[in-house]
Protein backbone atom coordinates (compact mmCIF):
# COMPACT_ATOMS: atom_id res chain seq x y z
CA UNK A 1 0.00 0.00 0.00
CA UNK A 2 1.23 3.51 -0.93
CA UNK A 3 1.92 5.98 1.81
CA UNK A 4 0.35 9.42 1.81
CA UNK A 5 3.70 11.09 1.09
CA UNK A 6 4.06 9.04 -2.10
CA UNK A 7 0.69 10.31 -3.41
CA UNK A 8 1.45 14.00 -2.80
CA UNK A 9 3.28 16.06 -5.46
CA UNK A 10 6.96 16.66 -4.87
CA UNK A 11 8.30 19.93 -3.54
CA UNK A 12 9.81 20.60 -6.96
CA UNK A 13 6.44 20.14 -8.68
CA UNK A 14 4.78 22.47 -6.17
CA UNK A 15 7.48 25.10 -6.63
CA UNK A 16 7.15 25.02 -10.43
CA UNK A 17 3.35 25.21 -10.22
CA UNK A 18 3.48 28.09 -7.76
CA UNK A 19 5.96 29.96 -9.95
CA UNK A 20 3.73 29.47 -13.00
CA UNK A 21 0.70 30.86 -11.15
CA UNK A 22 2.66 33.93 -9.99
CA UNK A 23 3.92 34.57 -13.53
CA UNK A 24 0.40 34.31 -14.97
CA UNK A 25 -0.85 36.79 -12.37
CA UNK A 26 1.93 39.24 -13.22
CA UNK A 27 1.20 38.98 -16.96
CA UNK A 28 -2.51 39.54 -16.30
CA UNK A 29 -1.80 42.63 -14.20
CA UNK A 30 0.51 44.09 -16.84
CA UNK A 31 -2.09 43.67 -19.58
CA UNK A 32 -4.89 44.96 -17.33
CA UNK A 33 -2.90 48.06 -16.36
CA UNK A 34 -1.85 48.77 -19.94
CA UNK A 35 -5.40 48.43 -21.27
CA UNK A 36 -7.04 50.55 -18.55
CA UNK A 37 -4.70 53.56 -18.77
CA UNK A 38 -4.72 55.52 -22.01
CA UNK A 39 -1.49 56.85 -23.45
CA UNK A 40 -0.88 60.60 -23.50
CA UNK A 41 -1.49 60.54 -27.27
CA UNK A 42 -4.89 58.89 -26.70
CA UNK A 43 -5.79 61.51 -24.07
CA UNK A 44 -4.79 64.31 -26.46
CA UNK A 45 -6.82 62.84 -29.32
CA UNK A 46 -9.92 62.06 -27.22
CA UNK A 47 -10.10 65.56 -25.74
CA UNK A 48 -9.17 67.61 -28.81
CA UNK A 49 -6.08 69.03 -27.14
CA UNK A 50 -3.74 71.13 -29.28
CA UNK A 51 -0.75 73.36 -28.58
CA UNK A 52 -2.95 76.37 -29.32
CA UNK A 53 -5.78 75.52 -26.87
CA UNK A 54 -3.97 73.80 -23.98
CA UNK A 55 -0.84 73.47 -21.91
CA UNK A 56 0.32 70.30 -20.22
CA UNK A 57 2.26 69.57 -17.06
CA UNK A 58 5.62 71.25 -17.49
CA UNK A 59 4.22 73.75 -19.99
CA UNK A 60 4.23 77.48 -19.29
CA UNK A 61 1.85 80.24 -20.36
CA UNK A 62 3.97 83.38 -20.54
CA UNK A 63 2.92 87.02 -20.58
CA UNK A 64 1.50 88.36 -23.84
CA UNK A 65 -1.17 87.79 -26.46
CA UNK A 66 1.25 85.89 -28.68
CA UNK A 67 1.44 83.16 -26.02
CA UNK A 68 -2.32 83.03 -25.36
CA UNK A 69 -4.31 79.81 -25.52
CA UNK A 70 -7.21 80.13 -27.97
CA UNK A 71 -10.24 78.07 -28.92
CA UNK A 72 -12.92 79.68 -31.05
CA UNK A 73 -14.00 82.92 -29.35
CA UNK A 74 -12.30 82.00 -26.05
CA UNK A 75 -8.80 83.20 -25.13
CA UNK A 76 -6.73 82.58 -21.99
CA UNK A 77 -3.94 85.11 -21.64
CA UNK A 78 -1.30 85.86 -19.02
CA UNK A 79 -1.47 89.66 -19.07
CA UNK A 80 1.49 91.97 -18.59
CA UNK A 81 0.07 93.05 -15.22
CA UNK A 82 0.33 89.47 -13.89
CA UNK A 83 -3.38 88.61 -14.12
CA UNK A 84 -4.36 85.31 -15.80
CA UNK A 85 -7.63 86.09 -17.64
CA UNK A 86 -10.10 84.05 -19.69
CA UNK A 87 -11.81 86.21 -22.31
CA UNK A 88 -14.92 85.63 -24.42
CA UNK A 89 -15.03 87.26 -27.84
CA UNK A 90 -12.42 88.54 -30.23
CA UNK A 91 -9.89 91.24 -29.35
CA UNK A 92 -10.38 94.21 -29.02
CA UNK A 93 -14.07 93.54 -28.23
CA UNK A 94 -13.52 90.68 -25.84
CA UNK A 95 -15.04 90.44 -22.38
CA UNK A 96 -13.24 88.97 -19.35
CA UNK A 97 -15.20 86.07 -17.82
CA UNK A 98 -12.69 84.56 -15.36
CA UNK A 99 -9.43 85.74 -13.80
CA UNK A 100 -6.95 85.00 -11.02
CA UNK A 101 -6.91 88.66 -9.89
CA UNK A 102 -3.12 88.51 -9.45
CA UNK A 103 -0.84 91.43 -10.16
CA UNK A 104 2.90 91.68 -10.59
CA UNK A 105 5.63 91.34 -13.18
CA UNK A 106 7.44 88.28 -14.43
CA UNK A 107 4.51 85.96 -13.75
CA UNK A 108 3.75 82.75 -15.67
CA UNK A 109 0.85 80.27 -15.51
CA UNK A 110 1.46 76.52 -15.21
CA UNK A 111 -0.41 73.29 -14.49
CA UNK A 112 1.42 70.97 -12.13
CA UNK A 113 1.56 67.16 -12.13
CA UNK A 114 -1.52 66.95 -9.85
CA UNK A 115 -3.75 69.08 -12.12
CA UNK A 116 -3.47 72.28 -10.08
CA UNK A 117 -3.23 75.55 -12.03
CA UNK A 118 -0.80 78.06 -10.53
CA UNK A 119 0.47 81.56 -11.26
CA UNK A 120 4.16 81.71 -10.39
CA UNK A 121 6.64 84.48 -9.74
CA UNK A 122 9.85 82.60 -10.46
CA UNK A 123 9.26 79.30 -8.68
CA UNK A 124 7.04 80.79 -5.94
CA UNK A 125 3.25 80.44 -6.32
CA UNK A 126 1.32 83.71 -5.98
CA UNK A 127 -2.02 82.07 -6.85
CA UNK A 128 -3.03 78.42 -6.66
CA UNK A 129 -6.30 77.02 -7.99
CA UNK A 130 -8.32 74.15 -6.61
CA UNK A 131 -7.07 70.58 -6.73
CA UNK A 132 -9.30 68.53 -9.06
CA UNK A 133 -11.30 65.70 -7.47
CA UNK A 134 -9.55 62.36 -7.76
CA UNK A 135 -6.24 64.04 -8.52
CA UNK A 136 -3.37 61.65 -9.28
CA UNK A 137 0.17 62.38 -10.34
CA UNK A 138 0.83 62.42 -14.07
CA UNK A 139 0.54 64.57 -17.18
CA UNK A 140 -2.42 66.95 -16.83
CA UNK A 141 -3.72 69.48 -19.33
CA UNK A 142 -5.36 72.88 -18.90
CA UNK A 143 -7.69 73.42 -21.87
CA UNK A 144 -9.54 76.47 -23.15
CA UNK A 145 -12.94 75.32 -24.43
CA UNK A 146 -14.69 76.99 -27.35
CA UNK A 147 -17.61 77.98 -25.07
CA UNK A 148 -15.31 80.27 -23.02
CA UNK A 149 -14.82 77.83 -20.15
CA UNK A 150 -11.76 75.99 -18.87
CA UNK A 151 -11.24 72.33 -18.11
CA UNK A 152 -8.45 70.22 -16.71
CA UNK A 153 -7.86 66.85 -18.32
CA UNK A 154 -6.48 64.06 -16.13
CA UNK A 155 -3.84 61.50 -17.13
CA UNK A 156 -6.76 59.06 -17.61
CA UNK A 157 -8.36 61.43 -20.13
CA UNK A 158 -11.21 62.67 -17.93
CA UNK A 159 -12.08 66.35 -18.49
CA UNK A 160 -13.37 68.34 -15.52
CA UNK A 161 -14.64 71.93 -15.49
CA UNK A 162 -12.12 74.32 -13.95
CA UNK A 163 -12.72 77.86 -12.73
CA UNK A 164 -10.23 80.62 -11.95
CA UNK A 165 -12.55 83.27 -10.42
CA UNK A 166 -15.81 84.14 -12.16
CA UNK A 167 -16.09 87.86 -12.89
Amino acid sequence: MESLSEKLPSKKTLAIGGFAIVMLLIIFLIFYYASSNPTTAEVISKNGLTTSNSISTGGVLKIGDANALKNGAATLVMQGDGNLVLYNGVSPNWKPVQATMTSGTGYVAVINNMGVVQVLNGSSPVWTGATPAGSVAGTWFLKVNDNSTLSVVSPAGVATAYTLKVL
